[in-house]
């Protein structure tokens, strides 16, 4: 895994992405920057890029994430 990806999002939804995320084995490494700033890195490999890019896009349509 060599593509570290940062996002920020309501701290309310961490825990939410997070289990999302776990849901799919190997996908990414999850981490929790800044919790209270609702910073997230996902960790994930060139193969899997456009799976966890999809994910976001869908999730986005009803959370707001913004990639850092």
């Amino acid at each position: 895994m060599d593509i570290k990806l940062l996002y920020k999002l309501s701290p309310n939804y961490i825990a939410f992405l997070q289990f999302i995320f776990h849901s799919y084995d190997n996908l990414v490494v999850f981490s929790t920057i800044n919790s209270t700033e609702g910073i997230i890195q996902l960790i994930t490999d060139s193969k899997n890029i456009s799976e966890v890019e999809n994910i976001i896009d869908d999730l986005s349509k009803n959370i707001i994430i913004v990639k850092l």
